[in-house]
């Protein structure tokens, strides 16, 4: 369907997978390793507790429940984190926060959301 509709999904790792739970709630959580996130994803996305979250059709559905105000909150809280971890660890993470701040996925493509900001 993605390929049909010229729609190139991407993501990597558990990274993604915050920056989805980022659309719909806070979360500072850590985690160990790739699958960390996936009890919070599925969770906050309404999916069943074991459904395979790097599966094209679960990204699709957690893609589809995203809107632009979402985006917004996204962009907002990954700010925050950003900010708390650059006080906490001394880590410069600016340049990484203004990547997070003019890209987004939205309806399953990347798409530069600084002019909505």
């Amino acid at each position: 369907m993605a390929n049909e509709n010229h729609i190139v999904l991407g993501y990597s790792n558990y990274c993604f997978d915050l920056w989805l739970v980022l659309h719909k709630k806070e979360y500072d959580g850590t985690v160990q390793n790739q699958d960390g996130y996936a009890d919070v994803l599925r969770s906050v996305y309404g999916l069943e507790p074991d459904a395979n979250i790097k599966k094209e059709k679960r990204v699709r559905q957690i893609v589809d429940q995203i809107d632009l105000q979402d985006v917004k909150l996204a962009i907002h809280r990954a700010e925050s984190i950003a900010d708390n971890n650059k006080n906490k660890n001394g880590r410069d993470v600016d340049k990484a926060a203004e990547f997070i701040k003019k890209q987004s996925v939205y309806d399953g493509v990347i798409v530069n959301t600084s002019e909505y900001i």
